[in-house]
C-alpha cells in the first residue's frame, strides 16, 4: 500500500499507470495515449475453440522440430481440450544430470478467455536456483489433472517408486492423493 501512497503524494492528479510507465521507460505518456490501452486489450480477438484445436497438431510438431526428443502430450477428447504437457529434452537431461531428486509441485490459475491451470514441476539447481523440469496447462486443477501430469512427469524424468525422491507440495489434497497412489514410498513434504 505504501507504494500507491508514494505515487499519489507525488501528484494526486497523475494516473498511477502513467506514472509507472514513465518510471519504467524514462518517458512521459499523456492521458490520451494511456486511456485506450485497456480498451485495446479488451478488444483483442481470441481464436475460436475450433481454431485452437486445429492448431495443436502444428504446435507439437513445432516444439518437436525445434527441440527433438522433447515430450509434448496434448490431451483432446471429443474435440474438447483437456491439457498439454511439455518437457523439453534439455531441461530433462540437465535435471537428471545435475539436480537433487527433490521436485516442487504447484499449480496456479490462468486468466483470460480460456482460463485453466498451469501445473509445474521445479527443482533446485547447483546454485540453489529454481529449475523448471516440466509444465502443463490443464482445464482445471483436480485429481484427474494431477494424475495425468504426475504420470507424464514420472515417465519423462524416470521416477521410480523409491526413497531417493522427495516431492514438495502445498497442502493440495488431490495432489497428495495422487502421489500416495503413484509413488507410495516417495517422501512428500508439505
Amino acid at each position: 500500500m505504501w507504494f500507491v501512497l508514494t505515487y499519489v503524494e507525488e501528484d494526486p492528479d497523475f494516473n498511477i499507470f502513467e506514472n509507472d510507465c514513465a518510471d519504467e521507460d524514462d518517458m512521459l505518456y499523456n492521458q490520451n495515449e494511456t486511456e485506450g490501452i485497456e480498451d485495446e486489450i479488451d478488444d483483442l480477438e481470441y481464436p475460436s475453440s475450433e481454431e485452437l484445436l486445429s492448431s495443436y497438431d502444428s504446435d507439437d510438431e513445432n516444439v518437436l522440430r525445434t527441440n527433438p526428443r522433447s515430450s509434448v502430450i496434448i490431451g483432446i477428447h471429443d474435440q474438447i481440450f483437456h491439457g498439454i504437457n511439455i518437457c523439453f529434452v534439455a531441461c530433462n537431461k540437465d535435471f537428471v544430470r545435475g539436480c537433487r531428486k527433490l521436485i516442487g509441485l504447484d499449480g496456479c490459475h490462468l486468466r483470460g478467455k480460456y482460463g485453466g491451470q498451469l501445473l509445474t514441476a521445479v527443482a533446485l539447481d547447483a546454485n540453489d536456483c529454481i529449475y523448471l523440469v516440466t509444465y502443463a496447462v490443464v482445464e482445471k486443477e483436480n485429481t484427474s489433472s494431477w494424475r495425468w501430469f504426475i504420470t507424464h512427469l514420472g515417465k519423462d524424468v524416470d521416477i521410480h517408486n523409491d526413497e531417493d525422491w522427495t516431492f514438495m507440495i502445498d497442502r493440495q489434497k488431490s495432489l497428495q492423493n495422487v502421489l500416495d497412489e503413484l509413488f507410495l514410498s516417495v517422501e512428500h513434504e508439505k
